[in-house]
């Protein structure tokens, strides 16, 4: 390639620059807008009203329950961050998740933030569990959890 057509080149590169700037800028704004969109939005429904409710005191205790019982926990989850709660159930013909947690955010008109992760379980047959539940960012794994929980159930 000779010398006279490096400027022709140069010239059919900077002209194009601007429309991949603009492109690059789109791009990254819809990622934005879908990333925020889709870390804390609300994808269920309020937890059944009469079901017993726990949130992030449940750490280190018992709880006692009949068989075939629904009950939530609600826990605080940096979702916009990129952590997520994972969970770990010792017995699940005991106590087992009713699906995927559903998160919230506890300020809709922000972008980002705080979110409430809901966990719905049921108990099943007579036993002893030990439910862990931990908030982490999945890729970092050597990084120690942001947050664990872990509680015992008893079923009778």
């Amino acid at each position: 390639m000779g010398t006279d057509q490096n400027p022709m080149i140069i010239d059919a590169m900077m002209r194009s620059l601007p429309k991949c700037r603009a492109e690059a800028s789109r791009l990254m704004l819809m990622l934005l807008v879908l990333f925020t969109a889709s870390s804390c939005n609300d994808k269920g429904t309020e937890p059944d009203a009469g079901l017993p409710q726990l949130d992030a005191a449940v750490d280190g205790r018992t709880f006692q329950y009949q068989q075939d019982q629904r009950f939530t926990l609600a826990l605080d989850s940096y979702a916009d961050a990129g952590y997520m709660w994972d969970w770990d159930i010792s017995d699940t013909l005991v106590v087992s998740t009713d699906g995927n947690p559903t998160y919230k955010s506890n300020n809709p008109d922000l972008c980002g933030g705080l979110c409430t992760a809901t966990f719905r379980f049921y108990t099943k047959i007579a036993g002893y569990c030990v439910v862990t539940l931990i908030e982490h960012q999945r890729w970092m794994k050597n990084d120690p959890p942001l947050h664990v929980v872990r509680f015992s159930i008893v079923v009778r």
